[in-house]
């Protein structure tokens, strides 16, 4: 069987310009990150391959941009999106990411700092 790795980039530039000029961003521990299928909120914990997967959270810096790193078991992918005027972000109207593989996944959220995480969630998709 053919495999096709998929795989999102958002050149680096673009990340630049969503997480604008430097601002103090949310003290660490506060931020939250979740995934789920996209339309379905009660669907966190039984994703499936073809899914189109949501990333949620709140705590951020309001109008800075996040950064979102998903490594998934064939291919790494980076997207971004700006946290609303309370904090909070939702992939959902900036970018589909679809799960392509069986397996274990990871997702991190960066706004306050490119080293270290200010959110993450390991989460499995089943056949």
């Amino acid at each position: 069987m053919k495999k096709t790795l998929v795989l999102a980039l958002v050149p680096v530039a673009v990340i630049g310009a969503l997480n604008g000029p430097a601002q103090a961003g949310p003290s660490r521990g506060s931020a939250t990150l979740s995934v789920n299928a996209a339309g379905d909120a009660a669907r966190s914990t039984a994703l499936r391959v073809g899914d189109s997967l949501v990333f949620s959270g709140c705590g951020y810096a309001p109008g800075v941009g996040v950064t979102f790193v998903v490594v998934s078991p064939s291919a790494t992918s980076f997207f971004g999106s700006p946290a609303d005027a309370n904090g909070c972000i939702s992939s959902e109207q900036v970018e589909s990411y679809w799960a392509h593989d069986a397996g274990s996944y990871t997702a991190k959220a960066y706004q306050s700092s490119k080293k270290r995480a200010d959110a993450s969630v390991s989460f499995s998709v089943a056949n």
